[in-house]
């Protein structure tokens, strides 16, 4: 039996040519971003927005207004740690904080135990978090805060530092954020 060499490597040829892309066909062409920066944008309205994959990461538009019975669906919280809405009734500015009571009610936070265990704000005790079972000396970075950040006056935005109670972090150029929370898109 012989082979010839000749017609299999014409027939490999042949194959491996139907293989390639046409010489009118674009090679530049370039995937599509996968995902966005996840910030925000605040409206002339103090409605906010975030970046949208299907528009190149581009802010999403403002929505409409809100008209004059309604109010952005943001919360402010307050010392005792509850939250208060915003009032239609008083030009959309935030309610009332309770009046605080003799039990103060602590801002959430939860610190992980090296066992797996949580211990939370004790309100009896000034808010301040119990020790660990069995661990009395856990590292202060086990401290969860809120999730919330604030805007600074250049733009940026800022967290809660768990090393200073969850208060908000400095701005970069040493001011307080405003006051007005945004809650972190994750």
């Amino acid at each position: 039996m012989t082979v010839n060499y000749t017609a299999i490597l014409f027939m490999l040829s042949l194959m491996l040519s139907a293989c390639q892309p046409a010489a009118d066909q674009d090679k530049t062409t370039v995937a599509a971003p996968e995902g966005c920066s996840k910030e925000l944008k605040v409206c002339d309205d103090g409605q906010t927005v975030s970046r949208n994959p299907s528009l190149d990461c581009a802010f999403d538009p403002c929505p409409p207004a809100l008209t004059k019975n309604q109010c952005p669906g943001d919360m402010k919280q307050c010392p005792d740690g509850s939250f208060v809405k915003r009032v239609p009734k008083n030009n959309c500015e935030f309610d009332l904080c309770p009046i605080k009571t003799q039990t103060p009610r602590c801002q959430q936070k939860t610190k992980k135990c090296p066992d797996g265990s949580f211990v939370f704000s004790d309100p009896s005790n000034q808010c301040k978090l119990p020790p660990c079972p069995n661990d009395p000396k856990e590292p202060e970075s086990s401290i969860f805060c809120p999730q919330d950040v604030r805007q600074c006056p250049d733009g940026s935005y800022v967290g809660r530092d768990p090393q200073q109670n969850c208060a908000f972090k400095l701005c970069p150029d040493g001011s307080r954020p405003s006051g007005n929370s945004l809650k972190r898109i994750e």
